[in-house]
């Protein structure tokens, strides 16, 4: 028995120990500071999503080591590292044991809330500077008591002695705050496990289907599994509009959205307005410009078409220029577009966007001999022969990128924001105020003494006990003149 007792305690300490290490104020800004940290790098450092863009590519060109070694110890994949778990389940664990300890802290001042005085408050209410009315102690308690309901306080009266209140659920306003970080925690957990952030790039008319290997970056939670729902998305129309000085003005693509082949949204996304379905937030990235539309035709064979994506550049003059490989055949060619063949000059975004009169010109290399085997400039429509196949360029069409992203946390993450804000608002706004009052009887009448205590503000306050001494004195001097009139 006595070693079963022994264990018992030691358990029991241990318990208590971890308890008390769990909501302590240490641990809480240690969170806050490595999460807060944490943040800041996954903004800095490229993550696994956009590593893989072509964008980031000069970064792992110029750096090698320094993104082996992000890499390494995860810093280019925050949101899938098992540490960034941890810290948030230690910030939700802390943040409930502090709400734990915080909701009792409330209680014990609410059950003491209308209570008997205590002792100091007792000899704080008696040091105080007595107000002395021409009046019977009945008679003053009820005044005062009538004037402090008429402010809104809820009042005990005891015999010659008044307890007042006001705005005591103002002592939730902590509460509330700290139960707002749990929420948000949870939300953060729910949203970084289950994420998905995918991007496409789409040419009008085209579609995409959402499956894994539809998209070319994509990057999930951990929890996150297989769970793609099969739907299509389709760029029916993109448009962008322009400053004057070549800056983008609006940009906004028009899509159709189908489920089990059946059309059921057709939706003008922007920015700011994207499209849900299904729990998907489709929406438009800033990315955008026109696609080189190729068919190449060979003997016997069904025509193979494909593409060339030029982005519009933010830097002005730079040309549209890409690198392709002719799959089917022995090339590969390096790729110009020209919006407006017959200018050939500095271009401004728009001028690159609108396609007046577009050419495409193909410097064509043999892959076994680099050696170039063509040199074409090509309209619409019109082909060159290489060798058995036949390379025509069809047309130009609009591109966009566009994302597809899953976020169940979000609206929980929100909703512990809004939780936050009215947390703030409570514990500035609403100030929970006490007053006592105590009569005495004195040589003339009585003696009145007023005191109480207030959450913050404390000058404030004081000049409110001013007024309601100010205001009380009056009420009773008021009455007194009736009194004595109706006597007469």
């Amino acid at each position: 028995m006595q070693e079963e007792s022994a264990e018992g305690r030691t358990k029991k300490s241990f318990a208590a120990a971890l308890y008390s290490f769990l909501r302590s104020t240490k641990l809480a800004i240690f969170l806050i500071i490595a999460l807060t940290s944490v943040l800041l790098i996954s903004n800095l450092v490229p993550q696994a999503l956009y590593l893989v863009n072509p964008d980031a590519a000069a970064l792992q060109l110029r750096y090698p080591s320094l993104v082996s070694f992000l890499k390494t110890v995860g810093l280019t994949n925050i949101y899938g590292a098992w540490w960034f778990y941890v810290l948030l389940v230690l910030f939700l664990l802390n943040t409930l044991f502090c709400l734990i300890e915080r909701v009792r802290l409330v209680l014990r001042i609410q059950r003491g809330w209308m209570g008997k005085p205590s002792p100091s408050l007792k000899q704080k209410a008696r040091s105080s500077t007595p107000v002395y009315l021409k009046t019977s102690p009945g008679k003053a308690i009820e005044i005062t008591e009538s004037l402090l309901l008429g402010k809104r306080y809820k009042v005990i009266r005891e015999g010659n002695r008044l307890v007042a209140g006001k705005n005591q659920w103002g002592n939730w306003g902590t509460v509330v705050l700290h139960a707002s970080f749990l929420v948000i925690a949870l939300g953060v957990i729910i949203s970084r496990s289950t994420f998905m952030n995918g991007q496409i790039d789409l040419i009008e008319g085209q579609r995409f289907l959402d499956t894994k290997a539809s998209y070319p970056y994509i990057q999930t939670g951990p929890f996150f599994g297989d769970n793609y729902i099969g739907f299509e998305v389709r760029l029916e129309k993109f448009a962008a509009e322009f400053w004057q000085n070549g800056t983008g003005k609006e940009r906004a693509s028009t899509i159709s959205i189908y489920d089990g082949g059946r059309k059921v949204l057709t939706k003008t996304i922007s920015p700011n307005y994207p499209a849900v379905y299904k729990g998907r937030t489709i929406y438009q990235f800033g990315t955008f410009g026109n696609s080189a539309i190729l068919r190449l035709d060979k003997p016997q064979k069904p025509s193979q078409f494909g593409w060339i994506n030029f982005e519009i550049p933010d830097v002005a003059g730079k040309e549209l220029t890409d690198k392709i490989v002719l799959h089917g055949t022995n090339f590969r060619a390096d790729a110009k577009l020209y919006p407006d063949y017959s200018n050939k000059g500095v271009l401004k975004k728009w001028d690159l966007y609108r396609a007046k009169d577009p050419a495409l010109l193909l410097k064509i290399f043999d892959r076994n001999t680099g050696k170039i085997a063509y040199n074409a400039t090509l309209k619409p429509n019109q082909s060159v022969n290489l060798g058995d196949s036949v390379l025509t360029f069809v047309e130009v069409r609009h591109w966009a990128k566009l994302g597809v992203k899953k976020d169940s946390g979000a609206w929980i993450v929100f909703l512990g924001f809004w939780m936050a804000l009215a947390g703030i608002a409570m514990l500035y706004f609403i100030v929970p105020k006490q007053v006592w009052v105590l009569m005495d009887e004195a040589e003339d009448g009585t003696a009145l003494y007023l005191t109480g205590s207030a959450g913050k503000y404390r000058a404030a306050f004081k000049e409110h006990l001013d007024e309601l001494r100010s205001k009380i004195s009056d009420s009773l001097s008021s009455e007194q003149v009736v009194l004595e009139h109706a006597t007469v």
